[in-house]
């Protein structure tokens, strides 16, 4: 056996043995408290105070190492213990010792980071001999061991629209649409997307591949609308200000209604269908306030009034969307400048319209997640701040009452549907937005990112289809496959490092499809080299939605065979390296 004290990228000295020859030797007696059994919550400090759950890990580990020294005289025997005190006062993490054994010149070394926690020498009556024993505490609850090194790259996609599989991080692209692209929705009955564009409403398979028109509004701005209960389609023309259905697979617009303002989208609610924008009158129906339910057909059912039409009018306030569930009625509205304002209402049948959110505000709220539990709706903004409170531009509205932010510090988020959101800048800029996959405790874990802003983005199963306002260059996850790394009983956790990246780094996740594992960084603070969980204090930030307890293949989570980082910009060749971390060295 081999123990090593080691620090930076020298060894500082040996502890199994030393000899100076003339002077003194040691000789390794015996080796304590490297085995763990005991197991405690491991938590960490994040942005904002906040404190996230790492999961339950074993206790941080004392080893004991004592030490027989011998000394050609007294005064070469206490120099044998200052040079061994010598090694051991290095405190700071950024110069931290590390303790490294192997069993024999042949294995790789087990290394972990330790401090000096207590070292005494009893000394013998004669013959210059002392005991020496060094107690060090564990910087870290598991033992590293290098496994591999390689190097690996992202793709650099070109398109205006893909399919991504949350599974295996694969991207297939749908061609054939030209135009900008502003709503997806899902047709269950031929399983296939409706991509509605500027003018156009394509239709394209689930899987991605070549997209094939169903019709077109002439004189339209923008389209945005819905798949019926009959499987027709429903969209409302922004620049023509008309709710139009299409007869499946393909047919020319029949105009069901006119709007005197512009509609922004038509939602469906079981057979019933709800428009909202800023108008007062649809056909002939006037008083008004941006919403009007109506059948299949257009013929109106009636007229949600959560927003007075004070409010919600040609030229002024804007109802930008809706959601009903269980009898219950959400919606979002705003006005630009002057003044501008931002609202969330809240109504059901049972209880009039009362705002949980109102007044002088940027905020604007702009997207409802369709999928949302009614007391627990995701929504999508276009700034931070709501009359002085900071809601951001992914937050949820919690138990129809209060507003509380998403951690992650995005930008402008124009889409946000299923379970996933997408950034968008209002100004021009080379910043890559990136695309997220939501959980309902508050995590927003980026996955890839783009050169293009996005409001437009659909998720089912496994399945995300996100389309682009225009052409778009997508830089995919870097990607590391641990699948062939033996998984066995001492193994924790298999972990990957990137070395010297030279592009932003936002994430690093395991999976993403039915759950999300994985740790979530603040984008803020960028590290040249990351390893996630492991790096060092202040490096960088872990957000609120990490999860270690099974993000890393180990002897926890055999199901994990590959990593995913997503990066902000082409990467042609990144070198990551491979550790072990064992409960056990040996």
């Amino acid at each position: 056996m081999e123990i090593e004290l080691f620090r930076g990228s020298s060894t500082l000295t040996t502890l199994h043995y030393r000899n100076v020859p003339g002077q003194y030797s040691w000789v390794l007696r015996d080796l304590q408290g490297d085995l763990m059994d005991e197991v405690e919550v491991l938590t960490r400090e994040a942005l904002g105070g906040r404190t996230l759950l790492a999961g339950q890990q074993g206790r941080a580990r004392r080893i004991v190492i004592v030490l027989d020294v011998q000394g050609t005289s007294m005064p070469n025997l206490h120099a044998a213990i200052r040079e061994l005190e010598t090694h051991t006062r290095w405190r700071k993490e950024a110069q931290s010792v590390v303790l490294r054994i192997r069993v024999q010149a042949s294995d790789q070394w087990n290394l972990i980071p330790v401090v000096l926690e207590q070292m005494s020498a009893q000394l013998e009556d004669d013959q210059y001999r002392a005991t020496v024993t060094l107690r060090f505490a564990c910087r870290r609850i598991y033992w590293s061991q290098f496994v591999s090194s390689f190097q690996t790259s992202n793709s650099t996609l070109i398109g205006n629209a893909f399919v991504v599989n949350l599974s295996t991080m694969t991207f297939t692209p749908i061609t054939g649409i030209s135009e900008a692209i502003a709503n997806i929705d899902y047709r269950a009955a031929s399983d296939e997307w409706i991509i509605f564009t500027t003018t156009q409403v394509w239709r394209a398979p689930a899987t991605g591949g070549v997209a094939a028109l169903i019709g077109s509004v002439t004189g339209s701005t923008v389209l945005r609308g819905c798949v019926a209960h009959d499987g027709s389609i429903l969209a409302v023309a922004q620049g023509v200000n008309q709710l139009v259905r299409f007869i499946y697979p393909s047919s020319s617009p029949t105009v069901l209604g006119a709007f005197n303002g512009t509609p922004v989208r038509v939602r469906r609610f079981g057979d019933s269908y709800v428009s909202v924008g800023e108008f007062s009158q649809y056909q002939t129906t006037g008083g008004l306030a941006g919403m009007i339910n109506t059948n299949v057909n257009g013929n109106i059912n009636y007229a949600p009034l959560p927003f007075p039409t004070s409010a919600i009018f040609p030229g002024g306030g804007r109802v930008r969307d809706v959601l009903i569930r269980d009898n219950i009625g959400i919606a979002i509205a705003h006005r630009g400048p002057s003044p501008s304002q931002s609202w969330v209402a809240v109504w059901s049948g049972q209880v009039v319209p009362y705002y949980v959110a109102e007044g002088a505000s940027t905020w604007a709220p702009f997207e409802i997640d369709q999928a949302s539990a009614i007391d627990d709706v995701t929504i999508c903004a276009e700034s931070w701040i709501h009359a002085g409170r900071t809601f951001n531009t992914l937050c949820r509205l919690r138990n129809l009452s209060g507003i509380a932010p998403y951690a992650y510090p995005t930008v402008n988020v124009g889409g946000v549907q299923d379970g996933c959101a997408v950034e968008r800048f209002a100004f021009a800029t080379i910043e890559p937005r990136k695309t997220f996959r939501l959980d309902d405790d508050g995590t927003a874990m980026p996955l890839f990112t783009s050169s293009a802003n996005s409001t437009a983005i659909r998720r089912v199963d496994n399945l995300m289809c996100i389309g682009y306002i225009t052409t778009a260059t997508v830089w995919t996850p870097l990607s590391v496959d641990v699948s062939t790394i033996q998984n066995d009983g001492a193994t924790a956790e298999i972990v990957p490092r990137l070395v010297n990246l030279a592009v932003p780094v936002f994430s690093c996740y395991s999976k993403v499809d039915t759950e999300i594992l994985g740790e979530v960084i603040d984008p803020q603070t960028q590290p040249s080299n990351y390893e996630p969980k492991y790096h060092s204090v202040g490096s960088v930030t872990p957000l609120p939605g990490t999860n270690y307890e099974r993000m890393f293949r180990g002897s926890a989570n055999g199901a994990v065979n590959r990593y995913w980082f997503a990066v902000g910009g082409s990467v042609s060749s990144a070198n990551v390296t491979l550790n072990r971390y064992k409960h056990d060295w040996r």
